[in-house]
C-alpha cells in the first residue's frame, strides 16, 4: 500500500524538523512546537492550504526569475 501524499509529507517534515534547534528571544522553542506550529500554518485538516501553495509557488518563480537576472549579469 502506497503511503498518501500527506504521509509523505510527514514523514520528510519529522525528519527535518528533529535537526532543527529554533531559537527565539526568550529561550529555545521545542520541536514539538515547532513542528505543530509550522503545520498547522501549511495545512487545513491534513489537507495542504491553496493558497499557501500558490504562494510557494510565487515565490519559486521569484526566486527563479531574481538568480536568472544575478547569473546574466555576472556573466555579462
Amino acid at each position: 500500500m502506497n503511503p498518501t501524499k500527506e504521509q509523505v509529507w510527514q514523514k520528510y517534515f519529522n525528519q527535518t524538523m528533529t535537526r532543527i534547534i529554533f531559537f527565539r528571544n526568550k529561550g529555545v522553542w521545542h520541536i514539538s512546537q515547532l513542528q505543530s506550529f509550522v503545520h498547522c500554518l501549511l495545512t487545513d485538516r491534513g489537507q495542504f492550504k491553496p493558497h499557501i501553495q500558490l504562494v510557494v509557488k510565487r515565490a519559486f518563480r521569484k526566486l527563479n526569475e531574481l538568480l536568472v537576472l544575478v547569473f546574466s549579469a555576472a556573466f555579462w
